[in-house]
């Protein structure tokens, strides 16, 4: 999965047939998403789309070229997209329904202020201004 018109942001899960979607909303809002508690929901074909419930079995919802859109917070929205890509036979390598295989590393950006590598996002320039920032302090 990645963030949508973001590729650098990517997440590879294996997910157990038997978890449910809802699952799959939780693990992402632990991992990547959640601050505030917004509504989420996944649908086939992004915003408009047909809306998938949260209690379907993954085995049930995935299988060759389906792709899901998660959409989290529907004011200022994340989305992200959900690709199967195979069934893994064998022993699970976790008691957990949800297990991370890969995740990206952080992208490299300077500071929007003295062009130094950056550490933190500046939330004011994002909220504020509606531009993305990042800062060294």
């Amino acid at each position: 999965m990645q963030a949508a018109g973001q590729s650098e942001f990517w997440l590879d899960l294996e997910m157990r047939g038997a978890a449910t979607l809802k699952d799959l909303d939780n693990y992402l809002r632990a991992i990547w998403l959640e601050c505030c508690g917004h509504m989420s929901q996944f649908s086939i074909g992004g915003w408009g789309g047909e809306e998938i419930a949260k209690g379907r079995k993954i085995d049930k919802v995935f299988g060759p070229g389906v792709q899901l859109t998660h959409i989290y917070d529907f004011g200022t929205s994340s989305e992200t997209l959900i690709k199967f890509v195979n069934v893994r036979e064998g022993k699970p390598t976790t008691s957990h329904p949800i297990a991370l295989m890969m995740r990206n590393m952080m992208p490299e950006s300077e500071c929007i202020e003295c062009k130094k590598p950056a550490a933190w996002l500046c939330m004011e320039c994002l909220i504020e201004q509606n531009e993305m920032g990042s800062l060294v302090r």
